[in-house]
């Protein structure tokens, strides 16, 4: 099963791949078979953060993959906490981070790879990212910002219109920020960077990461022929409103920069979304309009909260008798 890629063979990594699964064996192999086999000219490792595994799943995944490094992780954890386990360990020149819910039908990995070989300015390139179907569903974004960000939100510009705007181009070209659906980066840099913030529950660690690299010189990149195919909102479609809420709280620390008069400020833009979206579920029937207005209660009951991002999760997520039994169980890592 592709052992024969893996730096464990004697070579030094020239990548350490690192991905993050919540007990989603099925997901994970269908994301590992295909690294495996699209990738072989290479050498590289491959750490998977088993959050929250079962017991049988992790003997599974010893079984099918001995050449995996596993970190198991447990307790509740996000995306910058999660990758931070492995990231911390890799031996690899580079650094590729990769969701679990990602497939490659071409050799992506070392496509970004090379990229990185023969662009000495660039700390970290990404693929476009492709719908289950073929669709292109990103190829970079623009610089997130609070005017762009409720624009975007209240629908006056579409949301995924910056990333699709891109969807044409081809080769490397210079990015404000990568995603961190599937992103490889230097390694000395990210260690340089201080890996993820950890402040950050689900969101916006990748942007936080890009805007540090930014600040250091440093650049983000695109290498458009590297496809790899995402299955977008896989946590959002059982975890909804705890990753909203703690993905709110998370937008607020990277838009507030350490500043309290910037937090008020951008606390008040979330707000009005919040209102508005309340306002139009309002005048929704059935159970997705109910499930949207508990949402947006949520949303604005903790719009100017100065919890952790984590604290509103497990908040969020802990099941109580008016919730009901269906209540979220703590998320896993990855991004939406």
């Amino acid at each position: 099963m592709g052992k024969e890629s893996e730096a464990a063979a004697g070579a030094v990594p020239a990548v350490s791949v690192v991905i993050v699964c919540m007990n989603q064996l099925a997901r994970l192999r269908t994301c590992l078979d295909s690294l495996y086999a699209q990738n072989t000219r290479i050498p590289f490792e491959v750490w998977v953060v088993a959050y929250r595994f079962s017991p049988e799943n992790l003997t599974a995944m010893r079984e099918l993959y001995p050449q995996v490094r596993i970190v198991e992780s447990t307790g509740t954890r996000g995306f910058a906490e999660n990758n931070n386990l492995a990231l911390r360990r890799a031996n690899g020149k580079y650094c590729f981070c990769l969701n679990d819910d990602t497939r490659m039908e071409m050799p992506a990995m070392e496509m970004l790879a090379a990229a990185l070989d023969r662009t000495p300015d660039a700390a970290a390139v990404m693929p476009k990212l492709l719908d289950w179907d073929g669709g292109v569903q990103s190829c970079g974004d623009g610089e997130l910002t609070p005017g762009y960000w409720f624009l975007r939100e209240v629908g006056i510009l579409r949301w995924g219109g910056g990333k699709r705007a891109g969807g044409e181009r081809r080769g490397l070209f210079r990015v404000p920020s990568i995603g961190g659906t599937a992103f490889m980066i230097r390694t000395d840099v990210l260690r340089e960077l201080g890996y993820f913030d950890e402040r950050y529950f689900f969101t916006p660690e990748d942007a936080a990461l890009s805007a540090r690299a930014n600040e250091r010189g440093y650049h983000c990149y695109v290498e458009a022929d590297a496809e790899i195919f995402h299955e977008c909102h896989t946590t959002l479609k059982t975890h909804l409103l705890p990753v909203m809420v703690a993905a709110q709280r998370g937008l607020r620390i990277f838009f507030a920069r350490e500043s309290r008069w910037r937090d008020f400020r951008v606390s008040l833009l979330m707000a009005v979304r919040d209102l508005l979206k309340l306002f139009y579920w309002c005048f929704r029937r059935g159970e997705s309009a109910r499930l949207h207005r508990r949402l947006w209660r949520a949303m604005l009951a903790t719009v100017f909260s100065r919890a952790p991002a984590k604290d509103l999760f497990v908040r969020y997520a802990a099941p109580a008798p008016d919730r009901g039994r269906g209540a979220a169980a703590p998320s896993e890592g990855g991004a939406p």
